[in-house]
């Protein structure tokens, strides 16, 4: 009878082991699993910037006149761009009316950078032309002056 105790022990023993060392194993796979998921950086595909440098912006020429076809550039600075794509953008004149400020398509550096706007259009009065510009989540108002 001993026999047969000892072998029924052994056997208990034995699936007790295996079933614990099966449960440590998925233990284990699903902690490894879990700190995988918590370690995987969510990917950031939007444009991102600091800053956008409506106040200093350089516009080529300098200065529109009424009732004359303008066709000029502006160049407006940003700081710490993140290297993504940007969709195009334009913006219509407020203030004097008549104008419209584009931006092509592109993609941002990484740190600090430029955008290159078009300018195009006829003013209808003379005094400031006023540009609401929204890029990568940052706005300001540019100002061309209008003669």
């Amino acid at each position: 009878m001993k026999i047969i105790s000892l072998n029924l022990i052994f056997l208990f023993l034995l699936t007790k082991t295996s079933f614990s060392q099966q449960n440590i194993e998925n233990n284990i796979g699903k902690s490894i699993e879990k700190v995988k998921i918590e370690n995987q950086k969510e990917e950031v595909t939007d444009p991102v910037i600091l800053t956008l440098g409506c106040s200093t912006a350089k516009f080529s020429p300098k200065i529109a006149k009424k009732g004359e076809v303008f066709m000029g550039t502006a160049i407006v600075k940003y700081t710490d761009g993140n290297g993504n794509s940007f969709g195009e953008f334009s913006a219509e004149s407020t203030g004097v009316l008549g104008l419209t400020a584009t931006l092509s398509a592109g993609t941002l550096v990484s740190g600090d950078d430029s955008f290159l706007f078009t300018i195009f259009g006829t003013p209808k009065s003379s005094g400031t032309a006023l540009f609401l510009l929204s890029i990568a989540q940052v706005s300001c108002t540019m100002s061309l002056k209008v003669d």
